[in-house]
């Protein structure tokens, strides 16, 4: 699928209109990885976000979006973060808040564990591409 500016409208920027289209037909299944494909080919995070607007909630389990949806994928990181050093605090391990090797140990240790259940899930379903962008 190839997205064509149309006559007179600015570079990087399509008309109102497409915009419409396109959100609409990324609600059909059947081509929303054709849609995904095209929107980062063009590289443009603002179309992408108008076409494919980040949800506002998602399951913890959502694996499938977080492979497909890097945003997705960095915000649940960051809510696993945010829980996992609330977590040591209410612990009691920090008194005075986390130190710097404290802090670099949970975030490690929360990217691994969520790098390793994005991996499990992937070698069950190989068919679902990966967003590295």
């Amino acid at each position: 699928m190839r997205i064509a500016m149309s006559e007179g409208a600015e570079p990087g920027s399509i008309p109102a209109e497409y915009v419409e289209i396109l959100r609409a037909m990324a609600m059909d299944p059947s081509v929303i990885e054709q849609i995904r494909d095209a929107l980062a080919d063009l590289g443009d995070a603002h179309l992408r976000n108008a076409v494919l607007p980040i949800p506002e909630r998602w399951r913890s389990d959502d694996y499938e979006l977080f492979c497909v949806d890097r945003r997705v994928r960095l915000a649940e990181y960051e809510r696993r973060r945010a829980l996992a050093i609330d977590e040591w605090d209410a612990g009691g391990r920090a008194i005075d808040g986390l130190t710097s090797n404290e802090l670099s140990r949970v975030e490690d240790w929360t990217r691994t564990q969520f790098l390793a259940e994005l991996s499990a899930w992937l070698r069950l379903h190989p068919g679902i591409r990966y967003e590295t962008d």
